[in-house]
């Protein structure tokens, strides 16, 4: 009996060491997280596709290097926020999202929701604290506006009991069938709300039961502030909201002079009142600050900021043709109307958009819904690859292939296009200048042997094979050549988990300077076909151009294809450090070889013994 209880205390101590031990793993892991801002989202924004997960399961020790990571950020969650860095934000740290206009497209609606982890499978509030915002327009077009409608109500019932909240704003067309504006209405949406009512327009009067809801349950804007996560708010209407519409900067306030104009008011009244509220220019109906002339438009913008304090403005009602979020105004008006309903054009865009704590970095979400194979884009329409299963499209073959002149800032690169159609697939681009001649940083990015000299968490790097591939046009041949070789990283993480790494194999494209058009431009594309431990996909697109003898704007173009869900949330959230850190490293040391060879090239020549 006593040796029983002397070994109970000891494995009570064993548990205990352990617990501390990897409460301090925890912490620094943690900390390491939260030290480091989340990707920055500018324009164009990031756009990332999440589908099933992939037909082949990872081998074993990816699921267990999957389920560390997935344990560790488990462990974060669980982690008291008072013994989190000091530098974590000062902000009540929830999830925000936002959705665009569904029109009547329930199953576009659930895809959504769950996807992004707020609905259960029975329709219940799976969120948490995480505020979901939808920017109205969920009726007219599709067949399953009531199934939608109802959907969302009991979300916003149910959130609350977890600390979330589901804010749902008046779009253009509840206007319009507030008013008994049916042009857009189909018979079968229409009985999908007929449960409770006997017509259209019984349930959309001021006594029906959709007409109440709305008039009690929606409103006209929303600004999210501190106190929902956002430490720079963020101000979210149907169709844009103009100055003179909130000279005092008072949401609330409009909110309230919105729910007094509806209250009570049945269709005649409504169409017949004449409060520039509901008008052309009134924040259900202007499309002034998304099609408008941009100077203008965005001088329009800035003011609405600037009473409302807040940092965007977030709109849906002007649908965007092919299918993807947009902004204006270098960020600050973001047009959100991805076309999500089926209804339109018989092809569902899904979409979301999640905000970040700092209220200025945001990133787009498209949910595929059908497709099992990867997608391309082809003269800006959807078409399914073509590529046999289980065969890889080669996705440097249309732009990169070439050594052919490069055309400066790419409006839409063509990772940028893949990663919306890969599923867990991520796509990141950055600009930047390097105090140097062309020749040096593209060296350092053909060199992969000599990669472990300048880029962190490299420890080896070495080429294969080289292989210079036939001319494909005049004088190409001496400035093109392909090789195979392999990159060895490791990741030390701080935690119970190690050190991450793999030995990823590229293929690699060398494009060597040229002229083109009076200056030298290069390109190098490296591209991880095969994949490795994390990602089954990896590829780089670096272009070059000679700005001066001295200096080289460079653009990198970055894709990632996930192996599991699982790595998702570790790269998102650690992106933005492994970039910048990579990216400060190439630049010094490109810099510091420059001036090495500079001034190397000035030394004065020593005259020789015995000389004159």
């Amino acid at each position: 009996m006593v040796s029983g209880l002397r070994f109970m205390v000891i494995a009570r101590k064993l548990v205990l060491l352990l617990l501390v031990a990897c409460s301090t793993a925890t912490l620094s892991f943690c900390n390491s997280l939260l030290r480091e801002p989340l990707c920055r989202m500018r324009a164009p924004l990031r756009t990332v596709r999440h589908g099933a997960p992939p037909s082949q399961r990872p081998g074993i020790s990816n699921v267990w290097q999957a389920a560390g990571a997935a344990m560790m950020l488990f462990a974060c969650m669980l982690t008291p926020r008072g013994a989190l860095a000091a530098s974590a934000l000062e902000t009540d740290v929830r999830s925000v999202y936002s959705v665009g206009d569904l029109h009547g497209d329930y199953k576009s609606t659930v895809k959504i929701l769950t996807s992004l982890g707020l609905m259960g499978n029975d329709g219940g509030w799976t969120g948490g604290s995480a505020i979901l915002v939808q920017t109205g327009d969920i009726t007219d077009r599709g067949d399953e506006s009531g199934d939608i409608f109802r959907a969302l109500f009991r979300l916003q019932d149910e959130a609350p009991q977890q600390g979330g909240r589901v804010i749902l704003l008046i779009g253009n067309h509840e206007l319009m069938n507030l008013e008994d504006d049916f042009r857009y209405a189909t018979k079968k949406d229409t009985l999908s709300l007929l449960a409770d009512s006997s017509s259209r327009s019984e349930a959309f009067s001021a006594k029906g039961w959709l007409g109440q809801a709305i008039r009690q349950r929606m409103q006209a804007v929303a600004l999210l502030g501190p106190k929902d996560g956002l430490s720079k708010p963020v101000l979210f209407v149907h169709a844009g909201l103009l100055p003179n519409f909130i000279e005092n900067g008072d949401a609330d306030e409009l909110n309230g002079a919105v729910k007094r104009l509806l209250e009570g008011k049945d269709a005649s009244d409504l169409r017949e009142d004449p409060s520039p509220l509901l008008g052309d220019e009134g924040p259900f109906w202007t499309r002034q600050l998304a099609l408008g002339p941009e100077p203008q438009a965005c001088q329009e913008v800035q003011k609405t900021l600037e009473l409302t304090g807040a940092s965007r403005m977030i709109v849906g009602h002007t649908a965007q043709p092919d299918g993807r979020i947009h902004d204006r105004c270098g960020g600050s008006f973001v047009l959100a109307d991805s076309l999500i309903s089926q209804y339109y054009t018989g092809t569902a865009h899904p979409s979301a958009l999640e905000f970040f704590a700092d209220g200025t970095e945001l990133g787009s979400a498209d949910f595929d819904l059908t497709a099992e194979v990867p997608m391309m884009m082809q003269d800006g329409a959807r078409v399914h690859d073509s590529q046999p299963d289980g065969q890889k499209a080669d996705v440097l073959a249309k732009d990169g292939s070439r050594c052919t002149p490069l055309e400066e800032s790419q409006e839409v690169h063509e990772f940028q296009r893949l990663a919306y159609t890969l599923k867990l697939g991520r796509h990141l681009s950055v600009k930047f200048d390097v105090d140097a001649n062309i020749e040096v940083p593209h060296s350092m990015i053909a060199d992969l042997d000599s990669y472990a000299l300048w880029m962190p968490w490299c420890t080896a790097g070495s080429v294969q094979q080289r292989i210079a591939p036939p001319a494909t046009g005049p004088n190409e041949a001496q400035f093109k050549e392909v090789c195979y070789g392999n990159v060895t990283f490791g990741f030390e993480t701080g935690s119970f988990l190690g050190t991450l790494g793999d030995t990823v194999g590229y293929e690699v494209t060398i494009c060597h300077p040229q002229l083109s058009d009076g200056r030298k431009t290069a390109r190098v594309c490296a591209d991880a076909k095969q994949g490795f431990a994390y990602g089954k996909r990896l590829a780089y697109d670096w272009r070059f151009w000679e700005v001066g003898p001295s200096k080289t704007k460079v653009e990198l173009d970055m894709l990632f294809q996930a192996q599991s869900v699982l790595y998702m949330p570790v790269w998102d959230s650690m992106q933005h450090m492994v970039i910048n850190n990579m990216l400060s490293a190439f630049k010094a040391h490109a810099e510091k070889i420059y001036a090495e060879r500079r001034d190397k090239s000035t030394v004065p020549e020593q005259p020789e013994k015995g000389s004159d």
